[in-house]
């Protein structure tokens, strides 16, 4: 069997329900593998995630609900509604084993199984079937018909439901993203050089040094504009001799078996994922974000439900500002530029608030707890009750100018510390001729009390896991030496 009869998803992205048979399991690193003879589940590649979904397994009988136990396709229309319901698990014979992973080894497809049964209703699989442009589809009325375990035996045949809202999110993305690159290199110049799908945001590198609004917006609504023309999108695979008429935006990274996705009149690239039958169903394509990169630039997007679900929350958190800062939406950029303002007088003023109470309390510590010790005037304190760490600062540069006034010429060491977050952090100020220099307090300090710090002979600072008291005790030892 050839690549395009194994791989169901090349031929048909709307495939969404097959037939299959098992044709080899495996356990690997506790985990069960099943490699199936056809499969509609497409694997991690070419920077797009796996699908997921369920199996349903064909009990002896022959019997699933349906009158079709074999064969491939069982859903092959050509454009469904993209927005259709996805298939619930309903009654009828045979097991449901949740699809969770699905890889390509040595050119062959692997689908990882859950090795226990959820509930049914309840996994993450029977969740996202029913959600669907924000739909919810109950489940609960489905009868449970599963035994209490479900081996897979070679030879058995499976019936395979894609995840369809999964699917077609994905369908969306990469579609979006071959429009935003062919845009890019045609208005810009610049080749995406890689391609990232999550799950929640999509991104591109292009090889450009920088990027400007102007030209962001102008490659963004030419992009969109191919979405609203609604040309056909076409998956096939090509001969060389066809593929040497065709102008691709990036080269085959294969030799044979070479698929090209086409939008017609914008580019033809050579790509192995799933798209839409025409660029309509891509809905949207909404940048949230550029940053630099690499030598590049970074863009990061979201398509078509994503794009619509990132625009509305956007919208509602604007509008939520404006109400909160009573103004209209128009007219935010403007209050927020005043509160700007008036947060950055306020601060000002806040500063020479502390600073004027800082100098106040300072003169009282230095009049009051400073000693003379070989020729210097020394000064240690605790500050109490301490709200940001920039006030050990400010205590200790008001201290040591109120002692250098009263005490002109004379030499001073100023040590301060207090507590906040579980450290104290230390500040120390020394001039020439004190008993000990600032950093020479700190480094002998510190490091031993599992703290660290630095600083110069003049000024220096650090902080330790330790009470202030220790500290200070600590300080004051170290002098007596």
């Amino acid at each position: 069997m050839g690549l395009q009869a194994e791989r169901l998803y090349y031929t048909n992205s709307y495939l969404r329900e097959f037939s299959s048979v098992v044709e080899e399991c495996r356990e690997r690193n506790g985990e069960t593998w099943i490699r199936l003879r056809e499969s509609a589940f497409y694997p991690t590649s070419g920077g797009q995630p796996f699908d997921t979904g369920y199996l349903q397994v064909i009990d002896d009988s022959g019997q699933d609900g349906s009158s079709d136990p074999g064969g491939t396709a069982r859903d092959a229309q050509a454009a469904p509604d993209p927005a259709a319901q996805a298939t619930p698990r309903s009654g009828g014979g045979g097991d449901f084993i949740d699809v969770i992973a699905v890889e390509v080894e040595n050119g062959q497809v692997w689908h990882r199984i859950s090795a226990q049964q959820p509930p049914l209703g309840q996994s993450p699989v029977d969740q996202a079937a029913g959600q669907v442009a924000g739909r919810q589809s109950p489940v609960d009325h489905v009868a449970d018909t599963r035994n209490s375990d479900c081996p897979l035996e070679v030879g058995q045949v499976v019936i395979g439901h894609i995840d369809w809202a999964r699917r077609f999110d994905f369908m969306q993305q990469h579609s979006g993203q071959h429009i935003l690159s062919a845009c890019f290199e045609q208005m810009q110049g610049a080749n995406t050089t890689s391609f990232h799908m999550g799950d929640t945001y999509s991104s591109i590198d292009v090889d450009v040094a920088s990027l400007t609004d102007d030209q962001l917006r102008d490659v963004v609504w030419e992009a969109n504009r191919w979405i609203w023309r609604d040309v056909p999108i076409r998956a096939r695979f090509v001969s060389q001799a066809e593929l040497a008429q065709m102008k691709l935006r990036k080269a085959p990274s294969v030799s044979e078996d070479i698929r090209i996705v086409t939008i017609e009149g914008l580019e033809d690239n050579a790509c192995g994922g799933t798209h839409p039958s025409s660029s309509g169903q891509v809905g949207e394509i909404l940048v949230t974000k550029t940053e630099r990169m690499r030598g590049g630039v970074r863009v990061t997007f979201v398509c078509g439900e994503r794009a619509l679900s990132v625009g509305k929350d956007a919208v509602d958190l604007v509008r939520q500002i404006a109400t909160d800062l009573s103004v209209g939406p128009a007219d935010l950029a403007g209050a927020i530029e005043s509160l700007q303002h008036q947060v950055k007088e306020g601060n000002r003023r806040y500063d020479e608030i502390r600073s004027h109470y800082a100098s106040l309390l300072a003169r009282d510590f230095a009049a009051n707890q400073t000693t003379v010790i070989d020729g210097t005037h020394v000064l240690f304190a605790v500050l109490p009750d301490l709200d940001e760490v920039q006030d050990v600062k400010r205590m200790a540069l008001a201290s040591a100018q109120w002692l250098a006034t009263e005490h002109p010429g004379e030499p001073q060491l100023v040590v301060f510390a207090g507590e906040i977050a579980g450290r104290t952090h230390v500040v120390a100020q020394a001039t020439d001729g004190a008993i000990a220099g600032a950093d020479g307090i700190i480094k002998a300090v510190l490091p031993a009390l599992g703290g660290k710090g630095g600083g110069n002979a003049k000024a220096a600072q650090g902080s330790a896991p330790a009470s202030a008291t220790e500290v200070l005790t600590a300080i004051e030892r170290a002098l007596s030496r």
